[in-house]
């Protein structure tokens, strides 16, 4: 781990144009020089894509596996950050650093933090169809592990490195769209400190019904799976 580097900043690249992760780049770096921050940011490309990114950018690093799923892409970046924490977010940057403001006040004095969407100060402004998903899963998850506490798993992520990757080695984690459950769950099994931050979230496009009900059934299958101590398949 490179000391020098305060944040490895994440985002995952799969079926996003070179545009929008070039947008997303330059958004990231001026934002983070504007806060004294060293950063470097990790593009991670999972599955076959028909672009290839070649950046030439001393501070971005580039990261590819043939291997499809967003947990793929997450565990990859997370093993090979060389700051000392990550934040993980995608390439439309959702929360317009509303998330990162408060994360970066707070960040050392806890073990992860969490951009949620369903913090009770959250601007949450998302259609009628996907506000109902989002609070069913926190429901069905929180009958589920109700000692888990945490209304949105599914946001942004803040966390020390060195303690995410001992997570990660130590554990057979989901290669899917479940990881980011699984692994803010086992930061509250191993009793580390967690902080959900308010964002700001105004979206009214969807993905298609189909991609979402289906990301959903996956969704509540691999809770039910857990709670059964059925380990998660790869993909």
């Amino acid at each position: 781990m490179n000391k020098s580097i305060e944040i490895s900043v994440i985002i995952p690249y799969f079926t996003e144009s070179e545009t929008e992760i070039l947008t997303a780049i330059h958004k990231i770096k001026s934002y983070l020089r504007t806060k004294g921050k060293s950063f470097e940011i990790i593009i991670s490309q999972n599955g076959i894509s028909n672009t290839d990114l070649f950046i030439k950018d001393p501070v971005v690093r580039s990261i590819k596996t043939k291997q499809k799923g967003l947990g793929i892409a997450l565990q990859q970046a997370i093993l090979a950050a060389c700051g000392k924490y990550f934040y993980f977010t995608s390439s439309d940057i959702p929360f317009s650093f509303t998330d990162l403001n408060t994360m970066l006040r707070q960040y050392r004095n806890y073990d992860l933090l969490i951009g949620s969407k369903l913090h009770k100060d959250s601007i949450y402004q998302i259609s009628f169809e996907r506000k109902i998903i989002s609070y069913l899963q926190y429901v069905t998850t929180n009958i589920l592990f109700p000692r888990l506490n945490i209304r949105d798993v599914n946001g942004t992520l803040f966390a020390n490195t060195a303690t995410s990757q001992r997570i990660i080695n130590e554990n057979t984690m989901s290669d899917s769209y479940f990881f980011s459950f699984q692994f803010v769950n086992l930061f509250r099994v191993n009793s580390l400190s967690i902080l959900e931050v308010p964002v700001t979230y105004i979206k009214v496009k969807n993905n298609t019904s189909l991609h979402l009900c289906t990301d959903t059934l996956k969704y509540f299958i691999s809770l039910i799976n857990l709670k059964l101590h059925i380990q998660p398949k790869k993909q």
